[in-house]
């Protein structure tokens, strides 16, 4: 638990830190929830005992994709991913934009729509996604989410999609403060390779010093974080038979 009161501490310094550095900022962005990623080269039970977090919540879902035969979702930077748990469907079209001014005020306009930015070691995306639910695979995708995949894909017809999966999600999730979520998750493929993932959300106003300082604090705990960021969705939809 000392490990895990460390880790706390620091997230709550770094989120203290950067919005300190942030007020000297001369463009405050209106889209403020970022989600801090890094790619994973181990286990998530072997990353959570080197942080010392021994309380977090553990989950598993079935997780599927839909795509056409030849991937032209994926080839538009368009990810139709749905996640099943105990008979019960959750949908989410995802998408990225260049700027807030390039995002369509119709695809943003109900609650079921919503934008953060996904921060790597790469790169810096806006993405937004559109929920779904339902208790049918068949009926999990909503008019809105056509509306967004024919703002990227025109030429899109229902009838060209096909289902991907299900691979097997696995969850770890805690809640650093009442403003940070620390979360891993693996995905499966059907070769049996996972692909694991560290994210942590949080309002930071100046994201740069946050993702700095869990990189130092990951490299100090010794945790193994990819030298690339792996882009899940792709890897796992161009492996599938």
């Amino acid at each position: 638990m000392k490990f895990k009161f460390i880790f706390m501490s620091m997230s709550i310094f770094i989120f203290q830190t950067s919005h300190v550095f942030a007020e000297n900022s001369i463009q405050v962005k209106k889209i403020s929830l970022y989600e801090l990623q890094w790619s994973l080269c181990e286990s998530a039970e072997s990353a959570l005992q080197k942080l010392g977090i021994q309380s977090f919540q553990y989950q598993e879902k079935n997780q599927s994709y839909f795509d056409t035969e030849n991937l032209n979702l994926l080839d538009k930077n368009v990810e139709f991913r749905i996640r099943e748990l105990n008979g019960n469907y959750s949908g989410a079209l995802k998408t990225s934009f260049i700027s807030e001014n390039s995002i369509p005020n119709d695809l943003v306009s109900d609650s079921n729509t919503g934008c953060e930015i996904d921060k790597t070691m790469a790169s810096e995306k806006l993405g937004c996604k559109t929920k779904s639910k339902s208790d049918s695979i068949e009926t999990i995708l909503k008019e809105k989410q056509i509306q967004f995949i024919k703002y990227f894909f025109p030429e899109f017809n229902i009838s060209q999609l096909k289902i991907y999966g299900p691979f097997l999600q696995e969850v770890w999730s805690t809640e650093l403060s009442a403003q940070e979520s620390f979360e891993i998750d693996s995905v499966t493929d059907k070769k049996g390779k996972k692909y694991f993932e560290i994210s942590i959300r949080n309002t930071f106003a100046h994201p740069q010093i946050a993702f700095d300082q869990y990189s130092k604090l990951f490299l100090q705990k010794n945790i193994k974080i990819c030298p690339t960021h792996v882009s899940r969705a792709r890897s796992i939809l161009t492996s599938a038979p």
